[in-house]
Formats: structure tokens, sequence, C-alpha cells
């Protein structure tokens, strides 16, 4: 399978892009939500940039997008146990 990392790598490289070096890439924590029908689990990773890099879009993937700070970035909308998620690692 699949380990969190590179599932991680390919969502970044599919969503943005990016292609980002495992290297620098690194795991931050996981987080386990447990819902009465589900549960999710959150691999976080962390990574820095020396300049901000330029993203490829699709429009008919995202309808927008736009860097956050994390105060920002807090006030969004998330998806379920996202909050605990970003509250417990950022």
């Amino acid at each position: 399978g699949e380990t969190p990392l590179k599932a991680a790598l390919r969502e970044v490289e599919e969503e943005t892009g990016l292609n980002l070096d495992p290297l620098k890439v690194l795991p931050v924590g996981s987080l386990h939500i447990r819902f009465d029908t589900f549960d999710f689990i959150f691999h976080m990773f962390f990574t820095q940039f020396s300049s901000i890099p330029e993203i490829e879009n699709d429009p008919t993937a995202h309808i927008d997008w736009r860097w956050l700070t994390v105060d920002e970035a807090r006030e969004l909308p998330k998806i379920l146990g996202g909050r605990e998620a970003f509250d417990l690692f950022s």
C-alpha cells in the first residue's frame, strides 16, 4: 500500500502541480477521529518554501485557492474532524 507520506506527496502534486522533496516533508503527527459510522485518520506534514511557489490551478477541480496565514486558515470551514486536526497541529 501507499504510505501516508507518499499519499501526501501525490495529493500535493495532483492538486497543485508542486513536486515536493520527500526529504523536506516532515511528519508532524497523526490524529484519529472516530464517528458513529466512520473514522478519519489525519496524517499531518510540514514543509517550508524559500519563496512562494507557483500553483497550477485546475479550474474544473477548484473554484478558488489562495495562500493564507495560520490565523486566516483557522477561520475557514473544515471537514468533519478538520478543526481538531488543525487545532492540534497548528
